[in-house]
């Protein structure tokens, strides 16, 4: 063999390496970055792109090939290899020569050393990485652009680990659901927990069932803690990783739907309201498309046709046969002339009411609605219910036609004068009206006013020549002297009836009789005069305190009234408080400054003595006048001397209270017999029942009922004189704590009935007896428990700023108007002795008398079908 074979087979290896290499875009590289020396195997050149050439050294095609910007710091990483055993991966840029196309090369290798350890070379491969770099780069773009997406979206990813129970959210996922905690890695109870309890149940269940069979599921839920404003979220789950039918991964994406769920809330809260409306105004909206002829409504149409509320919504063909014949081609013809581009739609028909066979009438307004290509799609209107319209027309126009046969009738004449020729037009029933000859006039206008009375005709020519001069029509009132002597009155409405570039040409008026009219009000100036005369006689005083200039006006006795000479008395507001007995000045001045302040009307009693020898009592009445921003601009009202009523009154209390003793004497001494009468029927029924006929036992029966049922009377009747004698244990105390107290005894009773009760959170503190306004709200509550037949019956007890009312309001079955003068009065029910669970009706008598102790007044407000509201003051300054 030749000694030239191992080279042959050296040759042979480097060749194999060399194409290897070529093929693997790759080749072989020694360097010393210390001594700027090395070497290739393989060729640079063609790596790059330039073509087969001349060795090039590593130095040299760093230099040639290179990004410039890469240079510096891929020579530093040369450097920092230069320790044995050190290893060196750098990625850098290199231009292809031709084209200018950029290229990445990555450069791997380790240093070695020489045979006494110190730093020889550093060898390595150079491979060419554009198409990784270019598919990691554009994998980063897409992962880049992904996020982008998410981000905008507010779309957040978790990944879910059955296996281990433990889940993964980046962090929109973990802002979406409000995770606060630095670890995205949580146990899947505990994400759990971030879900609101009334959705836990839905929402968990889902979660579970992807995690169980991997199909895909999306399920909606709030957040927990987000009550008061309630946050949405949506997430939508797969089974990502299935190994044997076991899912061992789910992955999902989580994000906020609180606006979707808020827009869709508002939509259909928009369109109750537009069924409301619909409703309220007897219309009813339609789309028609006459491609198919059938048409789709919103709001009832069976109710606006008076067909069955539960049948099926009638077809356009079944709406149509109710129109009246004699405006249905009318009708079908203005809904297809509507059917093109821009068509309109405004058409008025009668059709028959089915449920009650009245004619009634219905204006259909619409237009045509396009597509995206603007062709014609539907026609879209409302159908509106204008029967009360159309009625009030024809009632209208016999108006106008009873109203010209009024005129006639009631001897209004008419006239026209024509400004130019100065002529003068007059009908017939002027003629008559002012009891003149229309030919002797001769249509002149002087032989017209010398009718009028002379002391007047200036002002009626004066009056006339400004309207020819502005146009603005006038009311004239003057006198004439018939033939007979008699003085009669007129009135005239005068107009401009033809004007031509702004000046009057025409002018026309009515005239009539206004005798017995002006007679009328010279009788009532002399009433006036006497009625004054009258109110004095009265002790009744008239008087209006200016707010701004704190000055008042009074008429000639108020001053008398108050018991004051004339011109004594200081007439401002000091002045009048001044002049009230010391007793009451300061309660005075407080209801003052409260009526200033807050109310609009006002009615107040107090004392004045001055120089009287007595204190006298006063009632004053009146009305508060504000401007636009609330201020007050002044009170007006009346003074009148109540000494007489209010000792009438003190007599009549001592009197109450001796029938209240009375009535509680009376109630005790009946009782007894009663309850004996009662015993003694028990007694023969239990005694004698088996020889007793069926009709003793039912008149013993009776007999007992009566008895129980008057005895029942008796002590309703003693607890309502009760009332009248029992002393008030007033105090400030909140009304809240009163509530609770009633609603602790009355826990079972509300409980059992299935009431939801709810109380206001803004309940004051009052000045009353806390025992009987418990005793009140006991009642109202018994009351709306009772009187309520929904399945789903609520309570609410609240305070009514506005009115400074206490209120209970429920959804129970409610008074009909006919019974409100019943609900108060003693021993009235509104009901059978057996409906409601049966009751004396006199719960609300007491409850009436209790409130009005306590100086405050009790009414309700209801609705029959929906629920009762009661109201209930305390009196004055009741509430702080």
């Amino acid at each position: 063999m030749s000694d030239t074979g191992p080279q042959a087979n050296a040759q042979q290896l480097n060749d194999w390496l060399v194409a290897g290499l070529e093929a693997a875009q790759s080749l072989v590289f020694e360097v010393n970055p210390l001594t700027q020396t090395g070497a290739f195997v393989g060729d640079i050149r063609k790596l790059v792109g330039d073509g087969p050439g001349a060795e090039m050294g590593v130095f040299e095609a760093l230099s040639t090939y290179m990004h410039p910007d890469d240079q510096v710091w891929v020579v530093e990483d040369l450097h920092k290899a230069t320790v044995p055993g050190a290893k060196l991966d750098v990625t850098y840029r290199v231009a292809h020569p031709r084209t200018g196309e950029q290229q990445w090369f990555r450069s791997t290798g380790k240093a070695e050393a020489d045979a006494d350890g110190k730093f020889a070379r550093i060898v390595g491969v150079i491979r060419n990485v554009t198409s990784e770099q270019r598919a990691r780069q554009a994998n980063a773009a897409l992962r880049e652009r992904f996020e982008s997406a998410v981000l905008a979206a507010n779309v957040g990813t978790f990944t879910l680990w059955p296996g281990t129970g433990r889940m993964e959210f980046d962090d929109q996922a973990a802002r979406s659901m409000q995770i606060d905690a630095p670890e995205r890695d949580w146990p899947v109870e505990r994400m759990l927990q971030r879900i609101a309890a009334e959705d836990f149940e839905h929402a968990s269940q889902a979660l579970m069932a992807v995690a169980a069979d991997g199909v895909s599921r999306e399920s909606r839920f709030r957040l927990a803690g987000s009550e008061d404003n309630p946050r949405w979220m949506m997430a939508r789950a797969r089974g990502s990783q299935m190994r044997d039918g076991v899912c061992e991964r789910v992955s999902g994406t989580v994000w906020d739907v609180t606006d979707l769920v808020r827009e869709r809330a508002e939509a259909a809260r928009v369109k109750a309201l537009l069924e409301e409306a619909l409703k309220a105004t007897g219309s009813v909206a339609f789309e028609f498309d006459p491609a198919t002829n059938s048409a789709e409504f919103i709001g009832d149409i069976r109710q606006r046709l008076g067909l069955d509320a539960q049948g099926s919504v009638p077809s356009f063909e079944e709406t149509t046969q109710y129109v009246l014949p004699e405006d249905l081609p009318g009708f079908l013809a203005a809904m297809q002339g509507a059917c093109v581009p821009g068509g309109t739609l405004d058409f008025q028909f009668a059709h028959r009411h089915v449920a009650s066979g009245e004619t009634r009438w219905a204006r259909v307004m619409g237009g045509s609605e396009l597509d995206d290509n603007g062709q014609f799609r539907a026609l879209v209107g409302i159908i509106r219910d204008v029967t009360q319209e159309v009625l009030a027309e024809r009632a209208y126009r016999e108006l106008d036609s009873r109203f010209h046969m009024a005129m006639q009738a009631a001897g209004i004449g008419t006239w026209t004068y024509e400004v130019d020729s100065g002529k003068l037009f007059v009908d017939e029933r002027l003629a008559e009206v002012g009891g003149f000859d229309v030919d002797a006039l001769g249509g002149n206008l002087d032989e017209f006013m010398a009718l009028v009375a002379e002391h007047d005709q200036a002002r009626v020519n004066g009056e006339l020549a400004a309207l020819i001069e502005d146009g603005k029509s006038r009311d004239i009132r003057f006198e004439r002297v018939r033939e007979d002597g008699e003085p009669a009155w007129f009135h005239a409405r005068i107009n401009a009836a033809e004007t031509i570039d702004g000046q009057v040409k025409q002018v026309s008026g009515a005239t009539w009789d206004i005798t017995k009219l002006v007679r009328a009000e010279q009788t009532e100036a002399l009433f006036r005069e006497r009625h004054n005369l009258a109110l004095q006689s009265a002790k009744v005083g008239c008087w209006y305190w200016d707010g701004v200039s704190d000055e008042f006006e009074i008429d000639p006795w108020t001053e008398t009234l108050l018991g004051f000479a004339p011109g004594e008395m200081t007439l401002t507001m000091e002045g009048f408080l001044g002049a009230i007995y010391p007793e009451d000045r300061a309660r005075m001045a407080e209801a003052v400054a409260t009526i200033l302040a807050e109310r609009d009307a006002f009615e107040e009693i107090y004392r004045v003595q001055n120089n009287f020898d007595a204190p006298h009592w006063m009632r004053s009445y009146g009305k508060v006048f504000r401007d636009a921003s609330g201020a007050v601009k002044g009170l007006s009202g009346v003074l009148i001397d109540v000494t007489t009523e209010v000792e009438l009154r003190h007599a009549l209390e001592r009197s109450n209270a001796e029938l209240d003793d009375f009535a509680h004497i009376a109630s005790h001494d009946l009782r007894e017999p009663l309850r004996g009468l009662h015993n003694y029927a028990s007694f023969l029924q239990e005694d004698y029942g088996d020889v007793i006929d069926g009709e003793g036992k039912h008149m013993l029966g009776s007999l007992g009922r009566l008895a129980q049922r008057l005895e029942d009377l008796i002590n309703d009747l003693q607890s309502y004189s009760r009332l009248g004698r029992s002393e008030l244990n007033i105090k400030p105390i909140p009304l809240a704590d009163i509530v609770d107290d009633v609603l602790g005894t009355m826990e079972f009773s509300l409980d059992e009935a299935g009431v939801a009760l709810t109380t206001g959170a803004d309940l004051p503190t009052v000045v009353c007896d806390r025992t009987r306004i418990g005793e009140v709200l006991r009642n109202l509550v018994t009351n709306a428990i009772k009187y309520n037949d929904k399945d789903d019956k609520t309570i609410e007890i609240g305070f009514e700023a506005g009115q400074q009312a206490v209120f209970v309001r429920d959804n129970g079955i409610g008074i009909a108007p006919e019974h409100a003068d019943r609900v108060f009065a003693m021993f009235k029910r509104l009901h059978t002795r057996e409906a409601f669970s049966g009751g004396t009706g006199a719960g609300l008598t007491l409850t009436k008398r209790m409130v009005e102790r306590h100086g405050g007044r009790i009414w309700f407000e209801s609705e029959p079908g929906s629920g009762t509201t009661f109201y209930f003051t305390l009196g004055a300054g009741a509430h702080e």
